[in-house]
């Protein structure tokens, strides 16, 4: 009998929300010196993305995200520098196989994020897999232990401009990417009659890009889906893009 949590969208939206309210973006010279330590230990050879104090459980806690070679590196750290978090952004094919395995049993479609993560003394892997709108976040244990799947919907904003952008046709898939400061975009694919489009969006609803789907010719006369070229670039760049679907 399964008896791992499974927490719902609103549950998830109320966390964050609480989660956003009690941080504040700090500076490197604003830490008390243990915290500084640690996050110029962990930083080092890399580049500190986002510092942020947050109050919790009565007390004062500290997050650091930083990039290291293209990787994500959050690492969480009490007020007298003890590290009780560390999330390693890793590749999907640095999971074991047979967790892999288990994983596509309870979420099937992309994987566009993983991390091996030890907090308080325990080791496990976050597995963030998106189909249709939905994203799904799986939590193993190295023993292969599912003991958390949350899921919730791609941001509003994101999915409103891209119905508005599709008005009079529709949006045919969503992908999510990653670039080299660890930031994610959405991307969605909108088709209006015979026309196709792929569109970049932010998680604030901002387009930052638009490209047709239209072919293009190359000097010989051969005929090439700039699609095609565009996926296969981003799949090499990222590698993390990759179907659990068998």
């Amino acid at each position: 009998m399964k008896n791992y949590t499974i927490l719902v969208t609103a549950c998830a939206l109320l966390a964050s929300v609480e989660s956003q309210a009690a941080a504040k973006v700090v500076q490197l010279s604003d830490l008390p010196d243990p915290v500084k330590a640690q996050v110029v230990k962990y930083s080092e050879g890399g580049t500190i993305k986002l510092l942020e104090e947050k109050n919790k459980n009565g007390g004062v806690e500290y997050e650091a995200e930083i990039i290291k070679n293209g990787m994500g590196l959050d690492v969480g750290i009490a007020a007298d520098g003890t590290v009780f978090e560390v999330e390693h952004e890793i590749r999907y094919k640095e999971i074991p196989a047979n967790l892999r395995g288990i994983a596509r049993q309870e979420a099937a479609g992309e994987v566009f994020k993983c991390e091996k993560v030890l907090k308080n003394g325990k080791e496990f892997y976050e597995i963030f897999v998106l189909k249709g709108t939905e994203i799904t976040e799986v939590k193993i244990t190295p023993e292969g232990e599912i003991f958390k799947v949350q899921k919730k919907q791609l941001p509003a904003a994101v999915t409103d401009t891209a119905k508005k952008l599709a008005a009079g046709g529709k949006v045919d898939s969503y992908e999510i990417e990653k670039d080299a400061l660890g930031h994610f975009t959405y991307e969605a694919e909108i088709e209006l009659g015979d026309r196709e489009f792929e569109v970049k969006i932010d998680k604030a609803g901002k387009v930052l890009s638009k490209e047709s789907k239209s072919s293009t010719w190359t000097p010989s006369g051969s005929k090439i889906s700039r699609t095609s070229l565009s996926l296969c670039s981003f799949e090499v760049a990222s590698n993390i893009s990759i179907s659990l679907n068998p």
